[in-house]
């Protein structure tokens, strides 16, 4: 087990215990606090039936301290009937007291207090305010608790994200760094054999492959960088992207690029958009293991460019529709699973677009879609 894991089971543990010993904490308060209040309820009625039975010879004046030191049960006094005759400690309207005496008989039994011949009348009490208050403190507690618990977790995720984040943007860094010397060296050798060489056909081939990997340095190089964006014709770069494709992919892949002739002035990073569509298509030939229909569709809108880029593979399950673009997502046995998520990172962070998939279908393929502007 993982100390991370460790420390997450405690945190539950110490949660679940400080939960516990509170919740019995308050439920014993609220006994005590409960049968204390009828006690003096029933000295309360105590007082009162003597004060009614007193003779002039009687001293009330301590049963009259007893009735006067309630100041927080609310007390009501019925007759036979339930109507009520006097309540104490209740300023609400005398049809709101009546609906909370008719609630009161159904739920306590009431203290008899016996008057002259077969007369009685009856006491019914409620929960003072603060035993009130007291059943919901457990309630705000857990409330509480839950709020921390989303604080922290909120905050882990936060830092678990910036640390991968930090992990992600060295390996790129370096991954351009340690490109950046070797392709340097080609660079040079090529220039030498085609000074030695010119007319051999096979040289321009290496120097273009070097060309390649030096795009790929830069492109890494420039992740975690804020990019230079540029206006960019969208329609030139989708062109370029796609006939770069078709050289280095299968003739059993078909490209289709629907876009309008016209140019569409965006402001682009053209080295990281191409990537974003590179690593689309990539993924979509192997959706179609390696024999398809790739079709790319450009249209315009006043304020964004929408582009649509279908595949006729298997498809993605619409539960993993969000999935795709997390790193380390894949399911395919070789990959980090890392192609998807770079071209959501390009996409949004970079060009503040927006990236989806739009539809998919089992057996049929899967639209991904791209709004710029």
């Amino acid at each position: 087990m993982t100390r991370p894991q460790v420390l997450r089971i405690t945190l539950f543990c110490l949660t679940a215990a400080v939960i516990t010993i509170t919740a019995v904490f308050f439920h014993v308060l609220m006994q005590r606090m409960k049968q204390d209040e009828q006690q003096k309820i029933e000295l309360w009625a105590e007082a009162t039936t003597q004060i009614i039975h007193a003779d002039r010879q009687t001293d009330i004046d301590f049963f009259s301290q007893v009735i006067e030191s309630n100041t927080t049960i609310p007390v009501y006094i019925t007759d036979t009937m339930g109507s009520v005759i006097m309540s104490r400690n209740d300023d609400r309207s005398e049809q709101r007291i009546q609906k909370t005496v008719n609630e009161l008989r159904t739920e306590q039994e009431p203290i008899v207090v016996p008057l002259y011949g077969n007369q009685k009348q009856y006491i019914y009490h409620s929960e003072s305010k603060l035993l009130t208050a007291l059943r919901f403190a457990p309630l705000l507690q857990l409330l509480f608790i839950a709020a921390i618990l989303a604080l922290a977790i909120t905050a882990y995720t936060s830092i678990k994200n910036a640390e991968q984040q930090q992990m992600w943007l060295g390996l790129t860094k370096e991954t351009a760094h340690q490109l950046g010397t070797p392709v340097s060296s080609l660079n040079a050798w090529v220039t030498l054999l085609m000074e030695k060489y010119p007319d051999d056909e096979i040289i321009p081939e290496i120097e273009k492959d070097t060309q390649r990997l030096q795009t790929i340095s830069q492109r890494f190089s420039k992740i975690g960088s804020t990019p230079e964006l540029k206006p960019t014709d969208i329609n030139a770069t989708l062109k370029e992207a796609v006939t770069y494709m078709q050289q280095r992919t299968s003739q059993q892949v078909v490209f289709k690029l629907n876009c309008v002739d016209q140019p569409k002035i965006v402001m682009l990073n053209a080295f990281l958009f191409n990537w974003a569509i590179e690593n689309l298509c990539k993924n979509a030939v192997d959706a179609m293991d390696g024999k398809g229909t790739i079709s790319i569709d450009a249209t315009h809108e006043t304020k964004r460019v929408i582009i649509d880029i279908t595949d006729t593979g298997k498809g993605i399950d619409s539960s993993d529709f969000k999935n795709v673009f997390r790193p380390g997502y894949t399911t395919k046995q070789r990959g980090w699973g890392l192609g998807l998520s770079l071209t959501k990172r390009i996409i949004e962070d970079y060009h503040n677009g927006r990236i989806y998939i739009l539809k998919s279908e089992h057996d049929k393929g899967t639209t991904f879609r791209i709004e710029i502007g």
